[in-house]
C-alpha cells in the first residue's frame, strides 16, 4: 500500500511511538507537521503539506497520492491529526501581518507550498524525467532516479517517494553513514581530511583484504535496520593506517553502490549517473563508483539545489545539470569489486532481512 520500507524516524512510526511512550503529549496533539509546513503556518496561517514530503510519513499512498487511511488505523492513529495535501507548487497563501512585520516584506508576497530537500534538489536542476540518477554525497547518501509511474521496490530496499514534478514519482536509496562515517575513521585514525584522502588514494585497492563496513548508526537502503553496527573485519598485523584508510574510503562508496545497484535493480531507468555534493569532488570515490558500476560516472558542481528548486517552484527557471568531469573504469576494477564482494559477504549472511 505505501510503497516504502518502515525507517527509524518516519514521522509514522515517531508518531505512534509518541502515542506509546508519551500518551500524556499525545492526546494533547491536535495536528502534526512536518518541519517546512510549520514554517509555512508561521508564513501564511496555512495549513498543508506536499506529496513529496507526505510520502516520507509512511502514513502516505504515493500511488494514490492520498493519505492511507488503513496504516492510520493499523496504527491505531487518528487521520484528522494530519493536514491536507496540496501540489509542491501551489500557492499556498500570502504573508501573515506577523511574518510580514518579522521579515520586512509586503503582506502581498505569495508562499507556495514546498517540497522535501531531495524533491526540491532535483527541481532545482531539473531533474523531472527518468535517464539520470543524481547521487549525493554528504554526511549520509542519496540516490534518486525519477519515474514517469509509480513502481515499488518488492524488496523493499529503496523508497517509493512523489516527486515535486507533475505527475512524476522517484525511487531513492538513502543511505545514512558516508561523510558521517568518514570524518569517524578520520579523527580515530588522528589525520586530516587531506591525509585521509592521500593515504587512501596512495594505498593498494581492496586493501590488502582489509574491509570497513560503515554501519555507525544503523543502516536504511537496503537493510532499514537501526540496529546494525560498525566493523572492521579482515585484519592483521600487516595492516597500517594507509589500509585502515583506504578501507574506510572503499567502504563507505559500497554502501553508496548498494543504494545505487538497488535503485536500478527496483526499476530505475538510468542511462547517467551523476555525483554531487562533497564526496564527489575525491577521484578516488569516483573512480570506485565507475569500477563497480562498469559504467562511465560523472560529476556536477550543484551549488543550493534545493533552496534553487524551492524558487523553481515558486516560478523561478531551474538550471542545467551540468557534469564537468567524468570517470572512467579503470585498471584497479578488479581489485574493487573482489573488495565489493568482500564487503557484501560480510554484511549479507546476518544482517539479510527475512
Amino acid at each position: 500500500v505505501l510503497g516504502n520500507p518502515p525507517a527509524a524516524g518516519f514521522t509514522g512510526p515517531s508518531l505512534a511511538w509518541v502515542q506509546d511512550e508519551e500518551p500524556e503529549a499525545f492526546a494533547r496533539t491536535r495536528r502534526v507537521r512536518l518541519a517546512k509546513d510549520h514554517l509555512r503556518a508561521w508564513l501564511v496561517g496555512d495549513d498543508a503539506t506536499d506529496p513529496s514530503d507526505a510520502s516520507a510519513t509512511l502514513l502516505f499512498d504515493p500511488f494514490r497520492r492520498a493519505w492511507a487511511s488503513e496504516a492510520c488505523r493499523a496504527l491505531g492513529l487518528n487521520d484528522r491529526l494530519l493536514p491536507p495535501v496540496r501540489p509542491s507548487n501551489a500557492v499556498a497563501g500570502t504573508l501573515t501581518a506577523q511574518a510580514s512585520e518579522a521579515l520586512g516584506l509586503p503582506r502581498s508576497v505569495p508562499v507556495v507550498t514546498g517540497a522535501g530537500d531531495q524533491a526540491a534538489a532535483a527541481m532545482g536542476v531539473g531533474l523531472t524525467d527518468p535517464g539520470t540518477m543524481l547521487v549525493t554525497i554528504g554526511s549520509g547518501g542519496q540516490a534518486f532516479a525519477p519515474l514517469r509511474a509509480p513502481r515499488a521496490d518488492p524488496k523493499l530496499r529503496v523508497h517509493l517517494f512523489v516527486h515535486a514534478a507533475h505527475d512524476r514519482w522517484h525511487l531513492e536509496g538513502a543511505v545514512q553513514n558516508v561523510g558521517l562515517a568518514l570524518d569517524w575513521a578520520r579523527s580515530r585514525l588522528a589525520m586530516t581530511w587531506d591525509q585521509l584522502y592521500d593515504a587512501a588514494a596512495s594505498g593498494p585497492a581492496g586493501a590488502e583484504g582489509a574491509t570497513f563496513v560503515p554501519y555507525l548508526t544503523g543502516e536504511r537502503t537496503p537493510w532499514f535496520d537501526p540496529s546494525l553496527r560498525a566493523d572492521w573485519v579482515g585484519l592483521s598485523l600487516s595492516h597500517d593506517r594507509q589500509h585502515l584508510a583506504r578501507a574506510a574510503i572503499e567502504g563507505t562508496t559500497f554502501a553508496l553502490v548498494e543504494a545505487i545497484v538497488a535503485c536500478r535493480e527496483a526499476g530505475a531507468d538510468v542511462d547517467r549517473t551523476v555525483l554531487t555534493g562533497g564526496g564527489a569532488e575525491s577521484a578516488l570515490t569516483r573512480s570506485i563508483v565507475a569500477d563497480l558500476l562498469n559504467a562511465q560516472v560523472h560529476r556536477a558542481e550543484v551549488r543550493d539545489a534545493s533552496a534553487r528548486g524551492a524558487a523553481v517552484l515558486a516560478g523561478a527557471p531551474a538550471a542545467a545539470l551540468r557534469p564537468t568531469q567524468a570517470e572512467s573504469p579503470g585498471p584497479d576494477a578488479d581489485a574493487h569489486r573482489d573488495a565489493f564482494a568482500r564487503y557484501r559477504a560480510h554484511t549479507r549472511p546476518s544482517q539479510a532481512r527475512t
